[in-house]
């Protein structure tokens, strides 16, 4: 897995010269490090856009997130989706 993570990197990199941050979300509702400094920064962007706190809007997105993983979860159960 590791492997595939740092070719894809590196294909991103140097062919398409941007940034690769997969966003790894845990069940219960942790972040990897990597994750944690990518919605750091988007929240920091989008408070800064919108006039808005910081804080509120890192709380907005962790808040999201997290109800969008446990929807998904909830409908594959519910639906069959497995």
């Amino acid at each position: 897995m590791k492997g595939e993570k740092k070719a894809y990197e590196q294909r991103i990199l140097h062919i398409e010269h941007g940034t690769f941050t997969p966003l790894v979300l845990s069940s219960s509702g942790g972040w990897v490090p990597s994750a944690t400094v990518a919605f750091r920064r988007l929240a920091g962007l989008t408070a800064t856009k919108h006039s808005q706190l910081y804080v509120m809007t890192l709380s907005f997105i962790k808040c999201k997130t997290g109800l969008n993983y446990i929807l998904r979860s909830w409908r594959r159960n519910h639906q069959g989706w497995w």
